[in-house]
């Protein structure tokens, strides 16, 4: 490594890389499902799980709040719903996809594309999520919908979740 070398400067407040690298955004920041308008969702609480109103491919569903979900999750019987109504189709079908469950165990699921996520009044795009081969899997609002927004804050107080 040369001498001069030095780390990048990172500002996301500012979006900007500096020192001797390009100034450019990372190609994340081009992605056009990143919307930092702000939403705020009312929680609802049940024997400590929170949940959430969202829609997918707008349909409107009651979703866990799950930090520690990698994707959005859902069951082979909302995949059917949203067939059968003809907002998941042949092409947002994505291949199979082995996922880990909070138990530990490994599990084959089926990797979707969402064409839209609408959280209150914000709306991503391109959203991949899993379809679970468990009929009695919850649905899990999890990071591929969380990791677009640059803060998420919880208000117990208040039940709210705030998306910013």
């Amino acid at each position: 490594m040369p001498e001069s070398y030095s780390e990048p400067v990172v500002s996301y407040d500012n979006y900007y890389y500096e020192n001797e690298f390009e100034t450019t955004l990372p190609d994340h920041f081009y992605n056009t499902t990143y919307d930092y308008s702000s939403a705020i969702l009312n929680m609802e609480v049940e024997n400590g799980v929170r949940y959430v109103w969202i829609e997918i491919n707008d349909i409107r569903l009651r979703f866990v709040f799950d930090t520690g979900a990698s994707s959005i999750c859902i069951s082979p019987a909302e995949a059917a719903v949203l067939y059968r109504q003809g907002t998941l189709r042949e092409e947002d079908f994505i291949g199979s996809q082995y996922f880990q469950d909070a138990t530990g165990r490994i599990s084959e699921g089926t990797k979707i594309n969402l064409r839209t996520v609408t959280l209150s009044d914000v709306v991503l795009y391109n959203v991949e999520a899993t379809i679970i081969d468990n009929l009695d899997a919850p649905l899990l609002l999890g990071q591929s919908a969380l990791e677009h927004f640059r803060s998420i804050e919880i208000d117990n107080l208040n039940n709210l979740i705030i998306f910013k």
